[in-house]
């Protein structure tokens, strides 16, 4: 009997432990679903009452469950941009937009954190997932100018703004922009074309003729460039940018009487308008000369 009743136990256990083993592993299952969806909702509701720093871990849990889930991953970029650590935020939106193609939303929030650390390059990868959603690039002409420009890439900035001029020519700025462009580029016919055309159609400005003026220093034409200077200098004699000009313009000659009008427009400018230009040396320097 009792050995009946051994075999009889054997027989109940053998076949339920694999059924015991498969309920144990969809139990598993069910309770990792349920942990993803609640840490998800839970980051949800913290990234509305503004609690980045706490939605974020949560997100990084329940990332763990669901590597490329999109809210995810977008929240993990918005809460890391929240929280100022713009290049982790990038890598997020690059995720975001090569899994699941470029859109408008995540092009922008890419571009902005890009821009924040001046990786220009990111930026710019940014406008064009923005251009690749549908928006017409045309819409992002005036980003696109600022980041290659920030870049270095002065060729692009210029081609974008000859384009740009092109389809808005009522807009007096960009011909400014252009032909600062054109002057970074060695380009200095091309510039001053450009600003020769911007007084035609718009009439005399401050703007048109400084720029011209530091165009002509750029080509070693001091006495072109102070004839600009002085230009401008009629049309506003109380902008410090000009008085800048013209006395560094001034003060680049031997006479003396000309290194003094530089000192009087020095000392006319504020101080505060200029940071990172050291106005005492330069004063202090000039003021060595006269002494000669």
């Amino acid at each position: 009997m009792n050995t009946n009743k051994l075999s009889h136990n054997r027989s109940f256990v053998g076949p339920m432990a694999p059924i015991f083993f498969g309920a144990l592993i969809l139990l598993g299952a069910c309770s990792k679903t349920q942990d993803f969806a609640s840490l998800k909702a839970e980051a949800m509701a913290q990234v509305g009452a503004g609690e980045y720093g706490s939605a974020r871990e949560n997100l990084q849990k329940a990332l763990k469950f669901k590597p490329a889930d999109k809210d995810v991953l977008l929240y993990l970029g918005i809460t890391n941009q929240e929280l100022e650590q713009y290049d982790t935020a990038v890598s997020y939106f690059r995720k975001v937009t090569k899994l699941y193609g470029p859109e408008e939303e995540t092009g922008k929030k890419m571009a902005e954190s890009a821009a924040s650390i001046g990786d220009w390059d990111s930026a710019l990868e940014g406008l064009e997932t923005i251009a690749k959603s549908g928006i017409e690039r045309s819409q992002l002409f005036d980003r696109f100018y600022e980041f290659y420009m920030n870049a270095g890439y002065y060729q692009a900035g210029s081609n974008v703004l000859d384009t740009m001029i092109k389809l808005t020519p009522e807009r007096k700025k960009l011909y400014l922009r252009s032909a600062t462009a054109k002057g970074m580029l060695g380009e200095y016919g091309k510039a001053e074309m450009i600003l020769q055309e911007a007084l035609r159609r718009f009439g005399p400005s401050v703007e048109a003729y400084s720029n011209m003026g530091i165009l002509k220093m750029q080509q070693d034409q001091d006495k072109k460039g102070e004839i600009f200077f002085r230009k401008a200098l009629a049309l506003d004699s109380t902008r410090d940018d000009v008085l800048l000009n013209l006395g560094n313009c001034l003060s680049s000659f031997d006479s003396k009487a000309k290194k003094r009008e530089a000192l009087v427009y020095y000392n006319r400018i504020s101080k505060e308008m200029f940071e990172g230009i050291r106005l005492d040396t330069v004063v202090s320097k000039l003021e060595l000369e006269l002494e000669d």
